[in-house]
């Protein structure tokens, strides 16, 4: 489902899929050159579903769910945190068991493939 609007003198699409709908692959989101986009050409941007990747994956060529990322989480368990925080997977705001949970059953050693986006 897409959903538009304008928040701030900003624009803004949320893409939202079914849970599982793109469990380990890619999701390919091409945004057209038009009167709307104010674009000069088509812009084409990929996202993966890795939940509970945050960044610290030692592998270059892959993006994993690591060790490194259950401690990160253990170490910012909090009650209370901005819906933009690295380790609140669920955003309810807290970073806590639920959160936890969700980054050892997603460590992993067989990520996605980083991928480039053709031109």
């Amino acid at each position: 489902m897409l959903v538009q609007g304008n928040f701030n003198g900003d624009t803004f699409a949320d893409i939202t899929w079914a849970n599982h709908a793109i469990a380990n692959e890619w999701l390919q989101v091409t945004v057209l050159a038009d009167a709307n986009t104010h674009l000069a050409s088509k812009t084409v941007f990929y996202f993966g579903n890795l939940v509970a990747a945050t960044g610290y994956s030692v592998a270059n060529s892959t993006l994993y769910v690591t060790p490194i990322d259950v401690l990160a989480t253990l170490m910012n368990l909090s009650n209370s945190v901005g819906i933009t925080n690295l380790y609140d997977f669920n955003r309810d705001g807290k970073v806590n068991a639920t959160d936890l949970a969700t980054v050892i059953l997603d460590e992993s050693f067989s990520g996605l493939q980083l991928i480039t986006a053709p031109s």
